[in-house]
């Protein structure tokens, strides 16, 4: 059975459609004051011109270091001291030592700032009181790290030597986890452990290759690959398989020379700065 639906009505659409109108104007005027801005904070000494033609506020944060902590219990505007993509802004070389504006930065959508360095202070030693705790955060890090590696050792001898590897984990009360059919882009294998699977070595007819791969937590990952499955032969791909990696390749190849060129116009650019 097919069953026609009426189209829904001016009126009835009108109200998302107002919506919808207003949203997109209000990206497109945002993306025209980024724009603005960017341009006079590039152009300008200070912060003082952008306020004024754009009707901004100069806001002013307190000390802060390259990893986002504060010197004061209350810190205004944590959140955007938090910010790792501001606090790389704040800290590179043209703003923190040239003394430049920063470009414009957006921490989150929809919202855009430029940032300069009014203050700086050295670098100094901290008392020990102020960093015990952290101390022996790093020293108990550390520790566990080293104590993981040394396991992991040990098991990876213990299967190499034919050990299983669930009775292994079941023993040590540790996770062991078999997949089959995993390919490039499978997205439920942590991308560490599957990009150290991919490069390892092909294992022989009824072998298996095994290594340790240490985890960006500390922890430590035993990585079994008991096979290989051959991947599609062009000729086993379909016409339209084959007409999306054409696609897909020249797109690279484009952004590839994209990049050069733009490269080499920086290269060879004369640029002046006041």
């Amino acid at each position: 059975e097919v069953r026609a639906e009426d189209p829904p009505t001016f009126q009835d659409m009108r109200e998302a459609l107002e919506a919808r109108q207003r949203r997109d104007r209000a990206v497109q005027a945002f993306a025209e004051k980024v724009e603005e801005l960017s341009a006079l904070a590039f152009e300008s000494g200070d912060l003082q011109e952008p306020a004024q033609v754009l009707n901004l506020k100069i806001l002013k944060t307190g000390f802060f270091d390259r990893e986002g902590a504060t010197v004061e219990a209350e810190a205004p505007y944590a959140e955007l001291i938090a910010n790792r993509r501001f606090r790389d802004y704040v800290f590179s070389a043209e703003v923190l030592e040239e003394g430049l504006n920063s470009d414009v930065i957006e921490p989150e959508e929809g919202r855009a700032v430029v940032v300069r360095v009014r203050e700086r202070k050295a670098a100094h030693p901290l008392p020990f009181e102020a960093v015990q705790e952290q101390i022996i955060a790093t020293m108990r890090r550390e520790r566990g790290a080293r104590q993981a590696e040394a396991l992991g050792k040990k098991l990876l001898k213990e299967l190499q030597e034919g050990g299983a590897a669930g009775s292994i984990a079941a023993r040590e009360a540790l996770s062991w986890e078999n997949r089959s059919q995993v390919q490039r882009g499978t997205r439920d294998v942590p991308p560490r452990v599957l990009e150290r699977a991919f490069s390892m070595d092909r294992p022989a007819a009824a072998q298996k290759t095994m290594e340790l791969l240490p985890l960006a937590n500390g922890d430590q990952a035993i990585v079994v690959v008991s096979g290989v499955h051959e991947g599609k032969t062009l000729d086993k791909y379909t016409n339209s398989e084959i007409a999306r990696l054409y696609d897909f390749h020249a797109n690279v190849r484009g952004a590839l020379h994209f990049s050069a060129l733009q490269n080499a116009l920086e290269q060879d650019a004369d640029v002046r700065k006041f």
